[in-house]
């Protein structure tokens, strides 16, 4: 499962130290061993974040900031990014099911990224364009945006399947 640990989390400017928190721990639920945050929002609540990891707490405090996201990525040999909208970069996306296996072989031999955008507006465009390939979780047609750490769980739980 070494391929699980070069498994990089990468939040672009969360928000809720909730959502971070569970973050941490759908992480440790499946062995993913990295967090990175690009540019935490001022008002992300560390406590709160701390509350909601449980037994995560060392995901918590081993996670790197960054100032970019070329910067938390710098290293990785490829970049999943995730996003729920249609339209430019976008054509190419597929579930997590299906980039699962591609994902963690490219893992299996150094670091690879999975990228989560701002809860209240996903990856910009400019984001996006710095992803080697693109992930679209299904979802309903009426409510298609799903909680950041549910997101981040859903993926790291293929990735856990197809190690």
């Amino acid at each position: 499962m070494n391929a699980l640990r070069n498994i990089r989390i990468v939040l672009v400017r969360p928000m809720y130290g909730g959502n971070l928190g569970s973050v941490c721990r759908a992480m440790k639920n499946m062995d993913i061993g990295q967090l990175a945050i690009v540019q935490p929002r001022d008002t992300m609540n560390f406590s709160e974040a701390q509350q909601m990891s449980m037994h995560a707490q060392d995901v918590l405090d081993a996670r790197q900031q960054f100032d970019s996201l070329a910067a938390a990525v710098a290293d990785c040999t490829r970049v999943y990014g995730t996003t729920v909208r249609k339209g430019l970069y976008r054509s190419h996306c597929k579930s997590p099911r299906e980039w699962a296996p591609d994902l963690v072989a490219e893992a299996d031999g150094g670091p690879v990224a999975l990228v989560f955008g701002p809860e209240d507006s996903g990856l910009a465009n400019e984001e996006l364009a710095m992803c080697t390939n693109l992930i679209k979780i299904p979802s309903s047609t009426w409510y298609p945006s799903i909680n950041l750490a549910q997101a981040v769980m859903i993926c790291c739980y293929e990735c856990f399947l197809a190690a």
